[in-house]
């Protein structure tokens, strides 16, 4: 096969979750999955970091720390200490996540995902799939979840710095991959622009007086 030049494949769609889909998968989903979903949706984490997560890696405020000179809280953090890049970095937690962690039972060295067996999970891509089929979605994967977070973040006015600190990108260019395209935004910043040029509205103003004339 030497000198033969392999085709193009075109890339893989990335799939854009937002609120309403994230809805349906929530409710879809098995019970035992529904904290894992809520996880990896809300904080941007990897799979293997939401997966191996360890209470003694949860510092919650209860109750949460007001922050001064802003209109929202502290909740608290999860700390990440093994990561793709080797660097600890510190996710924040909402108010959303905070609810369902705060009414948990918290031991220390135990994992905050338990499987049926007792341990951690290795994977949920099983569950992950029946929850897709549930809910009526498609071509999304577990991964998608973080790309979702990043974007529904910088929709929210988020810098590009902020999202890569708190998701562990190491650069711009890869945060930029993770990006997804939301056609609903797209479909309202178009629409944000069609206002009629004001000669086309004066044209059409004079066109209608003129047929009033005759």
């Amino acid at each position: 096969m030497q000198g033969v030049r392999m085709l193009k494949e075109p890339k893989k769609q990335e799939r854009y979750i937002d609120d309403e889909e994230f809805g349906r998968l929530y409710e879809a989903a098995f019970d035992n999955i529904k904290p894992v979903l809520l996880v990896a949706f809300h904080t941007g984490m990897r799979t293997e970091e939401f997966l191996s997560l360890k209470w003694s890696q949860v510092y919650l405020n209860d109750p949460p720390v007001k922050i001064v000179g802003s209109s929202a809280s502290d909740y608290g953090h999860i700390e990440i200490f093994k990561t793709k890049n080797n660097e600890r970095r510190f996710v924040p937690i909402n108010e959303t996540l905070w609810n369902w962690l705060v009414q948990q039972e918290r031991i220390e060295d135990d994992y905050v995902f338990k499987a049926s067996h007792g341990g951690r999970y290795r994977s949920i891509k099983d569950q992950f799939k029946h929850a897709l089929k549930k809910a009526g979605l498609k071509d999304a994967r577990i991964h998608d979840l973080r790309g979702s977070w990043a974007t529904r973040m910088n929709e929210k006015g988020a810098d590009p710095y902020t999202i890569m600190e708190i998701g562990g990108w190491s650069s711009l260019l890869q945060l930029q991959r993770y990006l997804r395209f939301n056609k609903k935004n797209a479909a309202e910043a178009i629409e944000r622009l069609d206002t009629p040029h004001p000669r086309h509205i004066d044209a059409k103003s004079e066109e209608r007086q003129l047929r009033k004339v005759v």
